[in-house]
């Protein structure tokens, strides 16, 4: 009985990792501007944008 507790849980935060990446990555691609232009301001070169 454990075990199955300790699989629901860490596919739960897993889960709920995957879910972070997800958020950040979904707020990159609605202003791709934006992200260019901080890139540039921490000093990654344009042509590597």
């Amino acid at each position: 009985m454990p075990s199955i507790i300790i699989n629901i849980a860490s596919f739960a935060a897993r889960l709920l990792l995957a879910l972070i990446f997800i958020v950040a990555g979904w707020g990159k691609l609605q202003d791709p501007a934006g992200i260019v232009g901080y890139m540039g301001t921490v000093g990654l070169p344009a042509f590597l944008v």
